[in-house]
C-alpha cells in the first residue's frame, strides 16, 4: 500500500508589484547603470537608487542632504534640502 500524502494545497498567486513600483525598479537600475559606468565602487544598487526612483515615478519631492547626487541620477525630482 502507498504511503499516505496529504492533500495538496492550492497554490495562491503571491503579491505583484505594482506598476509604478516596476517603473521605479527599472528606474532605479537605469540610474545604476549610470552610476557604475561612471567609476562608481559598488557592485549592487544603494538604497538612494529605489528612493530616487520612487520618487520620480510618484512625483513626490524629496527631502535631502546630498542634492548634487540626485540632481545627477534624478534630475525630475523636486528636492528638498537643507539651506
Amino acid at each position: 500500500m502507498p504511503p499516505h500524502r496529504p492533500a495538496a494545497r492550492p497554490v495562491r498567486p503571491g503579491p505583484r508589484p505594482s506598476p509604478p513600483a516596476l517603473e521605479a525598479g527599472f528606474i532605479a537600475a537605469q540610474a545604476f547603470v549610470a552610476y557604475r559606468r561612471g567609476d562608481g565602487a559598488k557592485r549592487s544598487p544603494v538604497p538612494y537608487f529605489y528612493i530616487g526612483a520612487h520618487a520620480q515615478t510618484a512625483n513626490l519631492r524629496l527631502l535631502t542632504r546630498d542634492a548634487a547626487r540626485h540632481r545627477t541620477y534624478f534630475p525630475k525630482v523636486r528636492l528638498i534640502t537643507p539651506a
